[in-house]
């Protein structure tokens, strides 16, 4: 399987991303379809898809809502999970 060829961007989305995700143990996998998609799994088995799309205007705004919507998806995934 080949490996994908983020740009400096990207890279910084998914390390935003992973810092979020490592506390909880959750792990993901990336994907590319028309932008960058990784896909979470949960502790109880569940899957959950998150796409980090990227502006080259802003690429600090693109690393924050990143962040911003991976936390939100682990409060949603701890939510479902009785956390």
């Amino acid at each position: 399987m080949s490996s994908l060829h983020l740009t400096k961007t990207e890279r910084r989305q998914v390390e935003a991303a992973e810092a979020v995700l490592k506390p909880w143990g959750l792990t993901y996998t990336l994907e590319r379809t028309h932008h960058l998609v990784m896909k979470v799994v949960g502790p109880k088995g569940g899957n959950y898809r998150m796409l980090l799309a990227c502006t080259p205007k802003d690429p600090d705004a693109a690393v924050a809502i990143a962040r911003n919507k991976t936390r939100k998806l682990v409060h949603e995934i701890n939510s479902r999970a009785g956390y």
